[in-house]
């Protein structure tokens, strides 16, 4: 966290992406003069567990650890709604000639356009950090986790 602060104010980062509690806690707005929102989502959850273990429930059992884990994320995503408001509250009054910004859906499609290149990079990467019998499994499955993705930030829009 201190090397974001200080990154930020001696602009040797231009910026980065958080939800605004963790803005707010870690002081970044203090040394930033723009706030853009570009539309991400406010909030990933992510319940892992043991594939076997959970593979070794019943289907009741199953069901409700698929219950639990959807109360848990709406409690989650409800609890950071909130504070997320609270804490823009307290930055706006702390930094009121702080320049927010909140991106059309025009202005994103041009983020998105000139982002689609980096999908090839971010293959190139994944696939560059295996060895060459492994490269072409590597790489598809860098493609599949794009996808996966992709489809689910369009799913949650």
């Amino acid at each position: 966290m201190g090397e974001v602060y200080g990154a930020l104010q001696l602009k040797t980062v231009d910026g980065m992406v958080n939800p605004i509690y963790f803005i707010y806690n870690a002081k970044w707005h203090e040394v930033q003069d723009y706030l853009m929102f570009p539309g991400q989502q406010p909030y990933v959850g992510t319940v892992s567990t043991n594939s076997e273990w959970f593979n070794g429930l019943s289907a009741d059992k199953q069901a409700m650890v698929h219950k639990a884990i959807a109360a848990a994320e709406q409690a989650a995503h409800d609890y950071q709604l909130q504070i997320n408001k609270e804490n823009m509250d307290k930055i706006l009054a702390e930094r009121p000639d702080l320049k927010v910004v909140v991106l059309t859906d025009e202005e994103r499609a041009v983020f998105r356009d000139l982002s689609s290149g980096l999908h090839e990079t971010y293959y190139t990467v994944v696939e560059n950090a295996y060895g060459e019998e492994e490269k072409s499994e590597a790489r598809a499955r860098a493609r599949k986790i794009l996808e996966n993705l992709v489809r689910e930030v369009k799913d949650a829009s």
